[in-house]
């Protein structure tokens, strides 16, 4: 007895075991199995029901079985025949398929390369999925155009319930859109117009809780002849958790008849409410105290303090030194800020950095504990940046000398743990000295330099890359000297950037390494002595011009002794580890 389904449902057809196209196709022949390749047949579509009931009076089947009564049956042995052998064994063509709506022009006579029996011989009123040469059998799938059943009707409706849905969810929508953006216009007027509505946005850290308030001062400094910031914040007990902030100096707002003016904004969290900002306020100087905030119940972990403190110059300031100093703030300085400090500024960071474009100030010192110093930095008198554990990264302008105290152009970088990367404008270089020196303990010296009266590269630990512009070729003796311990060196001495073609005669240049290998490349204009060599590594020499006056080698290793023109310059390099090659003049 066949398998019979245990949902009975009438609305869905059955196959007989006898006439499904499939039957005996899944089980196991001894015979190859052939490929069929589904056509569309000529037999016409429109059967009567008549017809269709003597077919199943006279072969069993009825239309009210289940589904999967002939597809769930039990396979007898392979040697069973099926009406689809049977068809196979008569060497007729097989069952084959209506006409479908993705090639409705192929039939099984198209594929002989027969004529095709004419419409009107075989007329067909609609365009069945499926269909064989015998009466059709419903498959569960498609029915007469005008017998909806459920499955018809119910997208349907649907459809109808879900468009009048669909239609109140956008309206909705829409009026909550519209009602939003009338409260913002409205708290945005509320807030310009609001006496102590911090004037620029809080930086709020993504790792502080998502809600916040603020709390804020203005502060009019006048015109000082100097100006100091503090922030010394000490929170022993932790009580305001993560203290974080930035120092803003930026341009005026138009109007601000004060040479200086400041907005100090404190934010904390939503459950944290700071009762009084404290601060030391003179006439030259600001410092920033512990604030008090009322007692709260909650993990100091989760508490935060953000710190903005903004200081707007109006154009044309003239201060004699500029002082920030800060536990836990950065310093950024914003383009268009017009101020002339006189002699120094001085920028000392504990865990900020420090970002910055060109302003002018005879000198700059800037020291930071373990922040990076990047932007754009003007070089009059002096530029000193010192990093213990961030990157230097910076472009330098080199400006005139002072006409009443020329001095040279001095530049120190120094960086403990990080790397140093320095680009010297060479557009428009002013004509005076130059001196520069650039030490690193651990990391990577990428550098363009200006080369005046001294150039000094010391590394400890990692590579050097470096461009000299001599600025002038013979203005005096000179030095340019390189060390590293362990990295590769590649210096490359340009032509001098005043007089291109003069002779570089009295500079005196040395290159040592320990471990690592050396390119060295001096322009044309070179004339002097050459002396060096490596004791573990290839050696070679290239020069148009130059005259080897003694290459040896051997155990302890490779030396050259060269000479190029009659220039006084001296240039030695030396390695214990590595390869050296040396480029001067024309190859």
């Amino acid at each position: 007895m066949p398998y019979q389904s245990q949902s009975d449902d009438s609305d869905r057809a059955s196959f007989s075991d006898e006439y499904s196209p499939t039957d005996g196709y899944f089980s196991d022949r001894l015979h190859p199995r052939d490929v069929y390749i589904d056509v569309a047949s000529s037999e016409p579509r429109s059967l009567s029901k008549a017809s269709e009931a003597d077919l199943e009076r006279s072969t069993g089947t009825s239309s009210s079985s289940p589904v999967c009564q002939g597809m769930l049956q039990p396979r007898g042995s392979s040697n069973e025949v099926t009406p689809l052998m049977r068809q196979m064994e008569s060497n007729q063509p097989p069952p084959a398929y209506y006409e479908g709506p993705f090639n409705q022009q192929v039939t099984y006579n198209t594929m002989l390369n027969e004529p095709a029996p004419s419409q009107a011989a075989n007329p067909v009123s609609a365009t069945p999925l499926l269909g064989a040469p015998r009466p059709l059998q419903d498959m569960g799938g498609f029915r007469e155009p005008f017998e909806y059943n459920s499955y018809q009707k119910y997208p349907q409706h649907v459809r109808n319930f879900c468009s009048g849905r669909l239609l109140k969810i956008v309206l909705l929508l829409c009026a909550a859109i519209v009602a939003a953006c009338l409260a913002s216009g409205a708290s945005m007027h509320k807030d310009n117009h609001s006496s102590d509505a911090p004037r620029e946005i809080v930086d709020w850290p993504p790792y502080c809780t998502s809600k916040y308030h603020t709390t804020s001062e203005d502060f009019d400094f006048g015109t000082p002849h100097s100006f100091s910031i503090q922030e010394l914040l000490s929170d022993p007990l932790y009580k305001l958790g993560t203290i974080s902030g930035t120092l803003h100096v930026m341009k005026a707002p138009k109007g601000q008849k004060s040479g200086l003016t400041g907005n100090l904004v404190m934010a904390t969290p939503d459950f944290v409410e700071i009762e009084e900002l404290r601060y030391v306020k003179t006439d030259t100087s600001f410092q920033i105290k512990e604030p008090i905030v009322k007692k709260y119940e909650a993990f100091y972990r989760s508490v935060c303090l953000r710190i903005e403190l903004y200081l707007y110059v109006s154009p044309g300031v003239r201060l004699e030194k500029l002082t920030a100093n800060a536990h836990h703030l950065s310093v950024q300085i914003y383009d268009g800020v017009d101020i002339e400090v006189t002699n120094e500024t001085t920028i000392q960071l504990d865990a900020g950095s420090l970002d910055a474009h060109p302003f002018r100030s005879r000198e700059i010192t800037i020291d930071l504990r373990s922040g990076a110093v990047t932007g754009r930095y003007a070089l009059m008198d002096l530029l000193s940046i010192k990093t213990k554990s961030g990157m230097i990264s910076v472009d330098v302008e080199p400006k005139e000398a002072d006409k009443d105290h020329p001095t040279a152009a001095v530049f120190r970088a120094e960086s403990l743990s990080g790397l140093v990367k320095v680009d010297f404008d060479t557009f428009d270089i002013p004509a005076r000295d130059y001196k520069t020196a650039i030490v690193s303990r651990s990391g990577l010296v990428s550098a363009v330099l200006i080369h005046g009266s001294s150039t000094d590269i010391k590394v400890g630990s990692g590579s050097i890359t470096a461009d000299i512009i001599p600025f002038e070729a013979d203005a005096g003796l000179s030095t340019l000297n390189t060390n590293t311990r362990s990295g590769m060196t590649k210096v490359t001495l340009k032509p001098p950037y005043k007089n291109p073609g003069t002779a570089i005669s009295r500079l005196t240049s040395s290159h040592t390494a320990r471990s690592g290998a050396m390119v060295l490349h001096y322009p044309q204009e070179w004339e002097g002595a050459i002396n060096g060599g490596t004791h573990s590594g290839s050696l070679t020499l290239y020069g148009e011009d130059v005259e080897i006056i003694h290459f040896g080698g051997g155990y302890a290793g490779k030396t050259v002794k060269a000479k190029k023109g009659r220039g006084n310059s001296t240039l030695e390099f030396d390695t214990w580890s590595g390869s050296v090659e040396v480029t001067v003049g024309s190859t």
